[in-house]
């Protein structure tokens, strides 16, 4: 029981963290790296920030639903492994 109220805790901080403080900061400093490369005229450089910028920022806001217990990544990976776990193998000796 202690660990359930231990994990619903960190729960709470993570969704905190990530609502509060994370995520502010990510789009701020997003804005001013893309402020910086506009106004040095780096557009193939902004171009590239804000592609790597977009995979991360997915992680940033999205990374419990993909990667959470109940998550998508996470039931497709688990639903692979019990695939391949259940998977006969059969193995041929000196086969011709």
């Amino acid at each position: 029981m202690l660990d359930t109220i231990f994990l619903s805790g960190l729960t709470e901080i993570y969704t905190d963290l990530t609502s509060n403080w994370i995520g502010p900061a990510f789009l701020i400093a997003v804005a001013v790296f893309s402020i910086y490369f506009i106004k040095n005229r780096q557009f193939r450089e902004l171009g590239g920030f804000l592609a790597i910028a977009a995979i991360v920022g997915v992680l940033v806001y999205a990374g419990s639903s993909l990667f959470g217990s109940g998550g998508t990544a996470t039931k497709a990976t688990s639903n692979l492994a019990k695939k391949v776990a259940n998977t006969n193998i059969i193995q041929i000796d000196n086969y011709k």
